[in-house]
């Protein structure tokens, strides 16, 4: 495969120029690792790819009188933006959801585990009311109230005349996120 590669470089280099064929080469390849991660999907689809760049950009060149080998180089440069960004595996959009979802998995693991513990010692009626989750912690009380209430809407806790009690869904959560 190696001397293959090396072969179709060398030849196409003095064929087409060198914007084209490292185009060509790297941009599909590129652009379906970031929209896949199963190796025979991406086997299928840079393929696919490089015809639809070569397609959109020799139509681009012969609209603006320019350069097929830049014009399909630019549509491939296109092709990877889109994938940058809205990419399911290595998109930013999908990166910036999946740490968005894990910190308030973590925030929330962090609550049921510090209320929890407290149960556990025996100081629920001193320390599980809101307001000293809320120094405890260091998140200011909209923060906590907010958190208990999903996590309320969860089946996780409950609330008492502002005293905070794990039901056992909550209790099972945060022995798990112990155990992790």
């Amino acid at each position: 495969l190696m001397i293959v590669v090396s072969f179709t470089a060398v030849v196409a280099f003095e064929a087409v120029g060198s914007i084209l064929v490292v185009g060509l080469i790297v941009g599909p390849a590129v652009v379906a690792a970031l929209l896949t991660k199963r190796l025979w999907i991406m086997l299928f689809m840079a393929p696919l790819l490089g015809i639809a760049a070569s397609i959109c950009g020799y139509s681009m060149a012969h609209q603006l009188n320019a350069s097929i080998a830049g014009s399909i180089a630019v549509i491939l440069g296109v092709f990877f933006a889109a994938a940058l960004l809205v990419g399911p595996n290595g998109g930013l959009i999908a990166r910036y959801k999946r740490r968005k979802r894990k910190y308030a998995d973590f925030v929330m693991n962090l609550l049921l585990v510090h209320i929890w513990q407290h149960e556990v010692l025996g100081e629920a009626e001193d320390e599980n009311l809101l307001g000293t989750i809320a120094d405890h912690l260091n998140w200011s009380c909209d923060t906590i109230t907010g958190l208990i209430a999903i996590a309320g809407s969860r089946e996780y806790l409950t609330t008492e005349d502002g005293l905070v009690k794990l039901l056992p869904k909550g209790i099972q959560r945060a022995r798990s996120a112990l155990e992790r």
